[in-house]
């Protein structure tokens, strides 16, 4: 199995991109050479091979004597192509989150902004009322100094002409200051919308994630589904090798399951499928070569028959006939 993720990643674009065309909407089986998979696609030698060993790629060797990789069946080709599509559907969605999200972050941040503008306006309005109350306090000093005025006229004119230009100056920061706080709140609405927009965008956004979960579950199935598959064929194939004796390509298919991922049951069952096979392969050499070594025995050639029944007794040990005939060709052996 591949355990690395990026290796995985790598693996996937390679059997999706590199040995797939679907040119005119005709999905058929390309061969790549390692050097150009290695070079380009970054999947390494040992990756292969784990591919190979697992039937999901096949290698041949192109007339210039490098290997060549394929897709091992025209089955393979339907889930890949579903897969890609996915995948590419994935890629979409997250970088159509990521331009939501950065839009999102520029409506927080004018909406910031907004905000401080209308700050900005409430510091010119507390501003203006301490101007107001200077003014207030000017025109207080001006009728004092009016009370004063039998003193001097002229004082006394001056100062009332101070303040009424402090009470003018004071109207019209209060004027200003007016107007720039209709505008912050004018401002403020447009930030709450904004924010309110963002909100919108960003639930658009997890809706948008919940559905790439969903693709990724049903991609996980596909996968398992198609693991399942290859597990019931090389099963039967396996069957099939131990009803013809080839108990060495049996346990080999038994193996290439054990590699699928199979569940706790299958496993256990399984493993005691390839201990059965191997006890059925060691009792066919034993009677193979038992059969072998006693018509060879009733031949007269004993000296042949010595090594098929030492090999029948490394298969079953003290098999209590093979022991005899083989001490007897022994026996006879020598004698000659």
């Amino acid at each position: 199995m591949i355990y690395d993720p990026a290796e995985q990643n790598r693996v996937r674009t390679l059997c999706e991109d590199g040995l797939i065309s679907d040119l005119l909407h005709y999905p058929r089986r390309l061969a790549l050479s390692e050097d150009h998979i290695i070079k380009f696609f970054g999947v390494n030698i040992d990756s292969l091979k784990i591919l190979c060993d697992n039937s999901l790629l096949r290698v041949n060797v192109d007339m210039h004597g490098q290997n060549t990789y394929e897709l091992s069946h025209d089955s393979l080709l339907s889930p890949l192509l579903e897969s890609r599509k996915r995948r590419k559907a994935e890629e979409n969605q997250l970088r159509e989150i990521e331009e939501s999200r950065l839009r999102t972050e520029a409506l927080k941040k004018q909406a910031a902004e907004e905000r401080q503008r209308y700050e900005e306006a409430q510091r010119l309005q507390r501003a203006a009322e301490e101007e107001k109350h200077k003014a207030q306090k000017m025109s207080f000093i001006a009728i004092g100094m009016a009370f004063l005025a039998c003193l001097g006229l002229l004082g006394a004119g001056w100062l009332y002409d101070e303040s009424e230009k402090e009470k003018e100056k004071a109207e019209q920061e209060r004027n200003r200051a007016l107007r720039s706080d209709s505008l912050a709140q004018v401002k403020a609405q447009e930030a709450l919308r904004s924010d309110s927009l963002a909100q919108e965008k960003a639930k658009a956004a997890q809706r948008s994630d919940s559905l790439a979960q969903i693709d990724k579950r049903a991609a996980q199935q596909a996968l398992t589904q198609a693991q399942q598959q290859q597990r019931n064929k090389l099963l039967a194939d396996a069957q099939v090798f131990r009803k013809d004796n080839r108990h060495a390509d049996a346990i080999r298919a038994y193996e290439a399951v054990l590699q699928l991922n199979p569940g706790p049951t299958e496993r256990r069952k399984t493993t005691a499928e390839i201990a059965q096979t191997r006890a059925d392969q060691l009792q066919a050499d034993f009677e193979r070569n038992r059969d072998a070594g006693m018509a060879l025995k009733e031949a007269n050639q004993c000296k042949a028959a010595i090594p098929y029944l030492q090999a029948a007794l490394k298969a079953k040990p003290q098999d209590p006939a093979t022991e005899k005939a083989l001490s007897d060709c022994t026996s006879k052996t020598r004698q000659q």
